[in-house]
């Protein structure tokens, strides 16, 4: 909205408007005009969930945007770079020594992985036409994965009498419910998408 009253609209689409490696941010170019820039207005069509969106809308320069993206970029590099690196060396370890706990390390270490490649939104260069609410999917289904795993590295990590059966079998199976509820929400259930959400959250908790 500008000085004068006039209130024009962006030219780009919402999911165009999304940039890799710069999680939670649109980025919406404004048109050029003489009247001063006084109010950003923001209308959220075809979102899930409308809790907290654009709560800080901000106008920037585009060398303050590029600045932004670059700290990302090394946020992220340093992120990816290091998990690489761990799940070169744990691969190699495992070779060696064939114990079962560092497969299933390496395989929480992936699905930590997947969930930065997701939540960062590399993902976007890597499925061409993803839509946010996909991304928002593969997000909930990346921390499903990870609460799933971290308890079949631990049972495989300490003594198996240390920890009762019982509990076992229950972590596992609430771990499961998550994945299997985010995995049915990415198939495209977007009528019920309130209850696979509800599951994939109590499945996630209940695993904690």
């Amino acid at each position: 909205r500008y000085a004068d009253g006039l209130v024009v609209a962006a030219p780009t689409q919402r999911d165009d408007a999304v940039r890799p490696l710069s999680p939670n941010d649109l980025y919406f170019p404004v048109p050029y005009r003489a009247e001063p820039l006084v109010g950003i207005l923001v209308q959220a069509k075809g979102y899930e969930n409308g809790v907290g969106l654009a709560t800080r809308p901000r106008l920037a320069t585009r060398s303050q945007n590029l600045v932004r993206s670059a700290e990302y970029y090394l946020v992220y590099g340093l992120f990816g770079g290091a998990m690489i690196a761990i799940l070169a060396y744990n691969m190699m370890l495992w070779r060696a020594l064939r114990y079962r706990f560092i497969m299933t390390y390496c395989l929480l270490g992936s699905t930590m992985l997947f969930f930065g490649i997701s939540w960062s939104g590399l993902i976007f260069l890597l499925i061409p036409g993803l839509t946010i609410n996909g991304q928002v999917a593969l997000n909930f289904l990346g921390y499903a994965l990870i609460i799933a795993t971290v308890p079949v590295f631990l049972f495989s990590f300490v003594e198996a009498k240390s920890i009762p059966a019982r509990l076992k079998t229950v972590t596992l199976i609430v771990g499961q419910i998550a994945v299997v509820a985010s995995l049915v929400r990415l198939a495209g259930f977007d009528a019920i998408w309130r209850l696979l959400d509800a599951l994939t959250y109590g499945g996630i908790f209940a695993a904690l």
